[in-house]
C-alpha cells in the first residue's frame, strides 16, 4: 500500500500525520471509524477545529480563509434562523471557488 493516494488526494501516511497532529495539538480524534455509524467526526469536533482556524490550517495545509468560510457555513446551517437562500448560495459558491 505504501504511499497510495486516497480519494481525497492525501496519502495514508499524510492522513496519519494530520490525525496525529490533531490529537496531540488540539486533543481531537478525527476520522476514527466507528463500528456502526461511520466516523467519530461530529459537530463538537468541527467547532473545536474551527475555533482555532490558524492551527487547523497549519495541521491540514488548507488555506485559513477556506477554514474560516467552512466555519461560517457550519454556523449558518446549524442555526435555527431563517437563511437568505440567494446570499447563502452565493457564499457557498464563492467558498467552493477557493478550493477548485
Amino acid at each position: 500500500m505504501g504511499n497510495k493516494k486516497t480519494r481525497q488526494g492525501k496519502s495514508r501516511k499524510e492522513q496519519k500525520v494530520i490525525r496525529d497532529r490533531f490529537r496531540k495539538e488540539m486533543g481531537l480524534s478525527v476520522d476514527i471509524l466507528k463500528q456502526i455509524s461511520g466516523t467519530n467526526n461530529d459537530g463538537n469536533t468541527a467547532r473545536r477545529c474551527f475555533a482555532n482556524s490558524t492551527l487547523s490550517s497549519d495541521i491540514t495545509g488548507l488555506d485559513i480563509k477556506l477554514i474560516k468560510c467552512f466555519s461560517i457555513i457550519l454556523q449558518i446551517i446549524s442555526s435555527e434562523q431563517e437563511i437568505d437562500e440567494d446570499a447563502f448560495g452565493k457564499y457557498n459558491f464563492d467558498t467552493a471557488k477557493l478550493y477548485v
